[in-house]
């Protein structure tokens, strides 16, 4: 069997700024069966700020997972190279 979708559940906070975030949650997976059947399984359950929807969102692919982005190395300058 193959993971058709994965169950996740986005749970909602407020930062000590008071800007308004979200959790996504992994709850489990979706797989559909060779009678054409669909399994669910449950390997997680939000318990704080949760409103009770599961969304059902595409399996991760490795190639679609992007890398982290890095900063570009800044240019250090001593005391002594600036001219004054």
């Amino acid at each position: 069997m193959k993971i058709v979708k994965r169950l996740v559940a986005a749970c909602r906070y407020t930062t000590k700024a008071g800007d308004e975030k979200t959790n996504w949650v992994e709850m489990g997976a979706m797989w559909k069966t060779d009678d054409g059947q669909f399994r669910l399984m449950v390997s997680a359950v939000p318990t704080i700020n949760w409103d009770g929807w599961v969304m059902l969102q595409d399996p991760w692919e490795p190639e679609k997972i992007a890398e982290p982005k890095q900063e570009p190395k800044k240019e250090v300058v001593s005391d002594a190279d600036i001219p004054f």
